[in-house]
């Protein structure tokens, strides 16, 4: 099957595997020396771009699980889905992202500081935290929730919309909200990198669970 053809494809994980390839392409990124993107873009460098990464941000927000529930329950009516097994399929991947991100940031990865924290030395004097409405975390930094978050809710809805271009850009905005992060000075690139890997996972991993349960049913 060309690969145009699997990121097409209604087979779930056909299409995680197609893009978790695309994904596989950004790896160089993550071995820039920290600093080389945090330092010169962020929103102390940019302050005019806050309120565009802001809102990429809110989509990472846990809140955002909501509307993202509320949308595949009226799809799934729509369809002429099962809604009911649609539902507690994103549900248990939520609960699936939840163990996996408090497992890294609670157990494994505490310490792991936040750009705040770790150029905390050579921060120009000017960068004033107080100037934003912004929390600004210092530690557990690895991976980042929010754009694991994203990507969970955003590789799921991808199975609704067939068309290779919606996909496509369902995967830029899971990059973005990664890169608002990143610009919002809460997190390394490598931190948002793994997190859109923690999504196709827990998708995944969700969708194999509901596999099994309607299998016996």
């Amino acid at each position: 099957m060309r690969f145009k053809e699997l990121i097409k494809s209604h087979n779930p994980y056909e299409y995680l595997i197609a893009f978790g390839s695309i994904h596989f392409l950004l790896i160089p990124i993550i071995f820039l020396k920290k600093g080389t993107i945090e330092l010169t873009f962020n929103l102390f460098v940019e302050p005019e771009f806050f309120n565009f990464f802001y809102l990429f941000t809110l989509i990472g927000d846990g809140w955002f699980l909501v509307p993202c529930i509320l949308f595949i329950f009226v799809y799934s009516k729509y369809k002429n889905l099962n809604y009911k097994i649609e539902v507690i399929n994103i549900i248990i991947i939520s609960l699936i992202m939840f163990l996996l991100t408090s497992i890294f940031k609670q157990l494994l990865f505490p310490e792991v500081m936040r750009p705040i924290k770790y150029f905390s030395s050579v921060l120009d004097e000017n960068w004033n935290v107080n100037n934003f409405d912004l929390t600004f975390h210092r530690f557990k930094s690895f991976p980042s929730g929010h754009t694991t978050s994203a990507s969970m809710c955003g590789f799921f809805i991808m199975r609704y919309f067939k068309n290779i271009y919606s996909r496509l850009i369902i995967y830029l905005v899971i990059l973005f909200v990664g890169l608002s992060r990143v610009f919002l000075f809460q997190h390394f690139i490598i931190d948002v990198y793994v997190g859109v890997i923690l999504g196709i996972i827990c998708v995944f991993l969700g969708d194999k669970i509901i596999e099994k349960y309607t299998k016996n049913e």
